[in-house]
C-alpha cells in the first residue's frame, strides 16, 4: 500500500480536468470580458472617419486613373481617322475593280461566243457548257437539296459491326 502523504498518480492527471471545469476561460480572456462588460459608453462617433477618408481618397484615385487610361489621345484619334479613310478608299477601289472585271468577263464571253458561233457552232455550245461547269458564268435552276437526319438507334443495332 502507498504511503498516505504521497499523492497518487491519478490525482495529478485529474488536476488538469478539475482546472478546466472550474475555470473554463484563460485569465486574459476573463479580463477582456470584464473590461467589455464594464465599458458602457461606446467610442467616439468619429472613430471610423480616418478609414472613410482613406477609402474615399483611394476611390477617387482609382476613378481618376481609369478615366485617364480610357480617354483617347489626339494622336490615336488622328491615326484612326487616317486608317478609316484608307479603308474606305480601298473598299471603293475593290468595288470599282470588281465591276470592271465583270464587264470585261462579259465582253470576253460575248467575243468568244461570236467568234466560235460563226466558225464552229458545236464548239460554241461546248464552251458555254464548260463555262457553266467550271463556274465561269452564273447558272440558275433547281439545284441540289441535301436532307440530314439523325441515325436511328434500331438501324445502328441491326448493322453488322464487321
Amino acid at each position: 500500500m502507498a504511503p498516505p502523504n504521497r499523492p497518487r498518480p491519478v490525482d495529478a492527471s485529474m488536476t488538469l480536468l478539475t482546472e478546466v471545469i472550474k475555470r473554463p476561460l484563460d485569465a486574459g480572456y476573463a479580463e477582456a470580458a470584464q473590461r467589455k462588460a464594464a465599458q458602457t459608453q461606446p467610442g467616439p462617433r468619429w472613430a471610423g472617419l480616418p478609414v472613410l477618408v482613406v477609402a474615399l481618397v483611394l476611390g477617387l484615385a482609382v476613378a481618376w486613373g481609369v478615366r485617364a487610361l480610357r480617354s483617347p489621345e489626339p494622336a490615336d484619334l488622328q491615326a484612326r481617322a487616317v486608317l478609316e479613310t484608307n479603308a474606305q478608299e480601298a473598299y471603293a477601289k475593290v468595288e470599282a475593280l470588281t465591276q470592271t472585271a465583270k464587264e470585261l468577263g462579259a465582253e470576253v464571253r460575248d467575243l468568244r461566243q461570236a467568234a466560235l458561233g460563226q466558225q464552229d457552232p458545236a464548239a460554241a455550245r461546248q464552251a458555254q457548257a464548260l463555262a457553266a461547269v467550271s463556274g465561269a458564268v452564273a447558272v440558275t435552276g433547281p439545284g441540289l437539296t441535301v436532307t440530314l437526319q439523325a441515325a436511328n438507334d434500331e438501324a445502328g443495332a441491326d448493322a453488322d459491326p464487321e
